[in-house]
């Protein structure tokens, strides 16, 4: 069934002309200003004409509810058209807020340049069946499942690629081939790729559990923020891939057959955050990246694991130290943080983060991509010798931490010739903090070398700083480290802590022989 209305919308009514039929779909053409509507069967294919005067389409079902078959735009010349699913202008911001029709079978393009000219924009109230194509994409809502190709050339309306869906099913994708996609959200599952083929995917929010791709070849990701599980089958690449690098990956579990690749030729490779809030990284999952950043947004960085620990974390080099790989329990025996370049462990490592009686069993390693076998595991655990510089500056730190003993300066046990320095570093394993309900964390005391009795110093002696996993200690008035004399620095109970949300002691002691 199909009529033609011209100019307003307006008709005259002949007897025994059939009444409007409800469950039809209603489109409107403006061509130089002027509307043309006509209506086709709801759920049927159809084409529309265009010329080179026409600027607007919009498409609505009578009822409001029924479904659109699968449109198709013949004709060519419009430099600007606009396809709306919905009434009205076409919109250039916000959402078209009431959805106007139900299902979607598919929107072509058919003539190549005409498709390049062509903007969409829309709001459903169901899915989206079939292949949508077209040049640019402002936004498009559908407040059921994306269950096809839905792709744009560029980002369309004021720069925008805006999809919001309740899912996306497996077999779907959302592409922008040249651009940046703004947002892609769905309120439950995202099981449909999401690709940026040449620009930035600035946010991708899924409501329940991501076991699509998400690829920005030859650009960043900004934001990937799921509430459930990222859980992606291997495919020819990685499950979550970008050039240059990803600012926060968050979720509450991550399968064993993830992988998360920030590598690239030419590309920076940095992750500001990998956040997974529970179930730990399991056997089989890889998350590769080349450095550890500072994200875009939000106060945590790094990577860091609610629980254990038993996947592939390989960094190619480090990043900084206050970007931590923080494992709320165990590092597992299958669990592997290696680092490609020789010294290059420069981050924190913090295991039993969550005080939980975490062990350290799996391995850091050295020079991981090293063919000739000379890649090396930090050893013996957890306590291992050799300063920190020797590995980049980092530390792996087995909470509760322990006194680094050879990363001190000067080396705990060992002797000092100052000759007027007065200050003494401590260095620990992981970070420390200070209750500054207690006026001095470390008690001080000193000897004449080679007598055993120990004279403690007044607090007013000395001044004590923390700052990461260092405490510094000065001397400020007539204690100056003589050579002569031997000194001795032990915790005041409850005063030094570890930075973890258990707060648990810090116990120690740290001496040093005159010389």
């Amino acid at each position: 069934m199909k009529r033609l209305l011209i100019g307003m919308g307006l008709a005259v009514l002949t007897a025994g002309a059939p009444l409007q039929a409800v469950n039809e779909i209603k489109v409107i053409v403006t061509n130089s200003g002027t509307p043309t509507t006509t209506y086709h069967d709801a759920n049927a294919a159809f084409s529309v004409g265009v010329s080179s005067t026409t600027t607007l389409i919009n498409i609505t079902a009578v009822d409001g509810v029924s479904g659109v078959g699968v449109v198709t735009i013949t004709g060519s010349g419009s430099s600007d058209l606009k396809v709306f699913y919905g009434s009205g202008a076409f919109p250039t911001t916000g959402l078209a807020t009431t959805a106007e029709c139900g299902d979607i079978g598919g929107l072509t393009v058919s003539n190549s340049t005409q498709r390049a000219a062509t903007s969409l924009a829309g709001h459903i109230k169901e899915d989206v069946e079939g292949s949508v194509i077209v040049g640019k994409l402002y936004r498009f809502d559908a407040d059921g499942a994306i269950k096809s190709t839905f792709q744009a050339a560029l980002p369309g309306g004021t720069g925008l690629f805006i999809v919001n869906a309740a899912s996306t099913s497996a077999g779907a994708s959302i592409t922008c081939d040249s651009g940046d996609i703004s947002k892609v959200e769905t309120t439950s599952n995202c099981a449909g790729a999401v690709s940026a083929t040449d620009g930035d995917i600035l946010l991708v929010k899924v409501g329940g559990d991501l076991t699509a791709t998400v690829r920005a070849s030859d650009g960043r990701i900004v934001d990937i923020l799921v509430t459930g599980g990222i859980d992606i089958a291997p495919g020819s690449s990685s499950s979550i891939r970008s050039k240059e690098g990803a600012s926060r990956i968050t979720c509450a579990t991550i399968s064993s057959q993830t992988t998360i690749s920030l590598i690239a030729d030419n590309g920076t490779g940095a992750l500001g955050l990998l956040k997974v809030s529970s179930g730990g990284i399991p056997n089989g999952c890889h998350v590769h990246v080349k450095s550890l950043t500072l994200p875009d947004t939000g106060s945590e960085s790094g990577i860091i694991v609610n629980g254990d620990m038993n996947g592939l974390i390989t960094i190619q080099n480090g990043g900084t130290v206050s970007q931590p790989i923080w494992i709320g329990g165990s590092l597992g025996s299958n669990g592997v943080i290696g680092y490609y370049y020789e010294f290059g462990l420069t981050n924190q490592i913090i295991i039993n983060g969550d005080d939980v009686g975490g062990t350290w069993s799996g391995n850091v390693r050295m020079d991981y991509d090293d063919d000739e076998g000379g890649a090396y595991n930090i050893t013996p655990k957890p306590y291992y010798p050799g300063a920190s510089s020797t590995y980049g500056g980092g530390a792996v730190g087995l909470a509760t931490f322990h006194l680094y003993d050879d990363d001190c300066q000067p080396v705990n046990g060992g002797s000092h010739a100052f000759t007027g320095t007065t200050t003494v570093v401590l260095s620990f394993y992981g970070p420390i903090g200070w209750d500054t309900n207690y006026t001095d964390p470390v008690a001080v005391s000193y000897r004449l070398a080679g007598t055993s009795t120990w004279v403690p110093l007044p607090g007013t002696d000395f001044s004590c700083q923390v700052s990461g996993r260092f405490l510094t200690v000065t001397a400020i008035t007539n204690w100056d480290f003589a050579d002569d004399f031997d000194y001795r620095i032990e915790s005041v109970d409850g005063a030094l802590y570890s930075q973890v949300p258990s707060t648990p002691d810090v116990d120690f002691t740290y001496t040093i022989s005159g010389q």
